[in-house]
């Protein structure tokens, strides 16, 4: 494939980048590395240099519809400009005439004694139609001999892995078949699978559940899996890391979640990817935005153990991981940590082109370069100016042995009796850092009760699935039940296994306090432990001096020994709760009419409760002009919302007593901020920019069409006979969508 720019192959070997010193192609290798001048690296060669007439994308691995055919994994020994270049996979990604229809070799990984590598691989043939080539996942020698396929994939793809140990690996696959929450993209999720005594692996078992990407795993020496998640529930959209043993169990966010990292010299969106592990234990990884263009940003060293603390960047100022809009002079990629002569230095892709001032005619061309770990001293390794090159591998034995694969014996149990369900603890709901929800102080004596929610995915190929979730960043949910919150602050649930899940936080009303904002998920039978909704982890030591005593309850050790209220011997089935509706709730149901029956139809609520009042002809003389009863014209026309929707969610349509604050009825931040809630309970829930004199009565004390406790005159959500109001404060608090049922296909 001829270039784009024609001097981009001068551009590679001359130009200075940010007061880098480039080196001469013809340096020897010994210059380059003094130990490993003689050692070899494994790396993606790919045709995907291009401008404004390509897709300026460079492939993403976590995505099987995102590459570029003839991309190979290249042998470079010695590891040097004039080293010898050997394709280890065309005989397999181009054994086609036409180069529409070449496959494509990506994601290297090494053993851990340096003489095999893990790969995925399309392998050539026609590339869109069902039942042709997927990626599968292949293990090869290091020369590129006896290859031997791993996994099976049938409709789906298998991509991304990485040695867990000799005998076991974890690799990502999208055999769930669900779109993602934001971009509708086949998600992949980890899965890990054994070598069988015939050499083969089987029996694949996924470890991860997200309702984006999960990708870019390795293998800490701790023996964690380590890995980025693309965490969309609700509001937040970004990368971090997180972290999983190879069982499934423990999986929690490891770093880059934190607020804080929206501000300094960070990315807005804290996207970190490819991280892999220096000798210290620390961790090397790219930050860009989720929007960078071609998939590039700078290079970042993280301490993990400060996980409130921002990363050092050791590329140039100029990488773009503040803003796509600012003009760099290069962008960086795949970062791998090599041990040169007693000094750690790191191999990187990276493309001095000018991006994000001039995207319109911008081009990609990743060379390979080798750095200090403060980001001085680069020197080439490996241009070509037809092909971008990244993600390269050392072909050496590791500096730590791995640890053998070990399952959880409650969970290989409980995997082994066909459990359903695992159980979480929580020490202390009040503990949580700040995320712009309420805090610890705030919370103090409110939270009652926490409600637990799964995700309903999208599944792939479905005809209706695309259309309006309505005024709202949450996506498909369903409650799965509710527990208490015990008097010391603690709280125990048993909830089902393998499913993504989040816990709200909940006042004596049942309205949400807190909103857990990531998806999280237990093995079957693994008991789950945590100190908080969740404290600063940098600061969360507690977590440590927790332990199961041999009744199943728990206890805490530091200092004076405390044993909690709750535990895994009294946890409380969350699906269990008599509240509990079997239908999905939705704001409006046309295609599961047992919703309705169910209580789970929003509007039928308003049909059977409000429409008296709050009908199009009343509406003006009893109804205080709020119309709550849908319009045939509006109901539901091209996919698009009904008239009681929009009125209630969009336009600010409440005015409040201040005669200052307009607000939606409804709106995504809960039942507590939502003026709908008020007038059913007749009073102001939460405060409103800081104010909690907003609320405006009505003529009708709306809190008089639910029942009531006799002592305490209050209203309880739970009653069967309010589970029309429990309803709309669901639907409130999981984001007032409409869409939330899955349609049929």
């Amino acid at each position: 494939m001829n270039p784009t720019n024609p001097n981009s192959a001068l551009r590679s070997i001359t130009s200075l980048l940010a007061g880098w010193l480039l080196v001469s192609c013809l340096e020897p290798a010994d210059q380059i590395l003094e130990s490993y001048g003689e050692g070899k690296i494994v790396f993606v060669k790919s045709p995907s240099v291009g401008g404004p007439d390509m897709n300026r994308d460079v492939a993403m691995a976590a995505n099987p519809d995102e590459f570029h055919p003839g991309t190979d994994l290249m042998l470079l020994s010695p590891i040097s400009p004039t080293g010898k270049l050997t394709n280890l996979t065309e005989q397999w990604t181009r054994s086609r005439d036409n180069q529409g229809e070449w496959g494509a070799a990506q994601d290297p990984e090494a053993s851990f004694d340096g003489t095999k590598i893990l790969f995925s691989m399309r392998k050539a043939g026609p590339r869109y139609d069902n039942g042709h080539p997927r990626f599968t996942i292949y293990e090869m020698n290091a020369d590129g001999s006896n290859l031997v396929q791993v996994t099976y994939p049938s409709g789906y793809d298998d991509m991304d892995p990485a040695y867990i140990d000799d005998d076991h690996i974890v690799f990502g696959s999208t055999k769930n078949q669900i779109l993602d929450e934001y971009e509708r993209r086949i998600v992949p999720q980890l899965f890990v699978t054994a070598r069988g005594a015939d050499g083969k692996f089987s029996e694949p078992r996924q470890i991860t559940f997200n309702q984006s990407h999960d990708q870019n795993p390795f293998v800490h020496s701790s023996g964690k899996i380590y890995y980025t998640r693309w965490d969309h529930l609700g509001n937040p959209n970004k990368m971090p890391l997180f972290t999983v043993n190879p069982d499934g169990t423990g999986q929690f966010v490891l770093y880059g979640a934190d607020e804080t990292f929206s501000q300094g010299n960070t990315s807005g969106s804290r996207t970190f990817m490819e991280a892999r592990e220096l000798s210290d234990g620390g961790i090397v990884a790219s930050i860009m935005e989720r929007t960078s263009e071609f998939e590039g940003g700078a290079i970042c060293i993280i301490d993990i153990s400060k996980f409130s603390s921002p990363p050092t960047i050791i590329t140039p100022s100029t990488s773009p991981y503040i803003t796509t809009q600012k003009v760099s002079d290069a962008i960086f990629k795949t970062p791998y940590p090599i041990m040169d002569n007693g000094t750690e230095r790191i191999l990187v892709a990276e493309s001095s082109h000018e991006t994000g001032g001039d995207t319109k005619n911008g081009v990609v061309n990743y060379d390979l370069f080798i750095m200090d770990k403060t980001g001085g001293t680069p020197k080439l390794v490996h241009a070509d100016p037809n092909n971008n090159d990244y993600d390269p591998v050392v072909l050496a034995p590791r500096s730590f042995k791995p640890k053998p694969f070990q399952m959880n014996p409650l969970v290989e149990k409980a995997i082994a009796g066909g459990a359903k369900t695992g159980t979480f603890f929580d020490a202390n709901v009040y503990s949580r850092q700040s995320d712009g929800q309420m805090n610890g102080s705030e919370l103090a004596g409110k939270v009652k009760y926490v409600r637990v929610i799964k995700a309903i995915g999208t599944p792939a190929g479905c005809n209706m699935c695309s259309e309006t979730m309505g005024n709202t960043q949450f996506e498909r949910q369903q409650v799965i039940g509710y527990a208490d919150v015990r008097a010391d602050s603690s709280f125990s649930i048993e909830v089902p296994a393998n499913t993504p899940m989040h816990v709200q936080t909940l006042d004596e009303d049942g309205v949400m306090l807190v909103n857990q904002l990531q998806w999280i998920n237990v093995m079957p039978g693994e008991q789950r432990m945590c100190t908080g909704c969740h404290g600063p982890r940098d600061h969360d030591a507690d977590i440590t001096h927790l332990s199961v005593n041999a009744d199943s309850t728990v206890k805490f050790d530091l200092g004076a020994v405390k044993n909690y209220l709750s535990g895994f011997n009294n946890a409380q089935k969350a699906a269990e709760h008599p509240s509990v509706r079997p239908a999905i709730l939705n704001f409006r149901t046309l295609h599961d009419t047992s919703a309705a029956v169910a209580g789970g139809d929003i509007q039928a609520i308003f049909n059977n409760r409000c429409n008296s009042c709050h009908g199009a002809a009343v509406a003006s003389a009893k109804g205080g002009g709020l119309v709550l009863e849908e319009s045939a014209d509006t109901a539901y026309v091209n996919h698009g919302t009904t008239n009681v929707y929009e009125k209630l969610t969009d336009g600010n349509h409440y005015a409040g007593a201040d005669g200052k604050t307009s607000l939606d009825y409804a709106n995504s931040d809960g039942a507590r901020r939502s003026p709908l809630a008020w007038v059913l309970f007749n009073r102001q829930l939460g405060k409103t920019n800081n104010s909690d004199n907003v609320f405006r009565k009505p003529s009708y004390d709306h809190s008089e069409m639910w029942e009531k406790d006799s002592t305490s005159g209050k209203i309880n959500v739970f009653a069967p006979k309010n589970a029309d109001l429990l309803a709309m404060i669901e639907w409130m608090d999981m984001g007032v969508q409409f869409m939330n049922s899955v349609p049929k296909k």
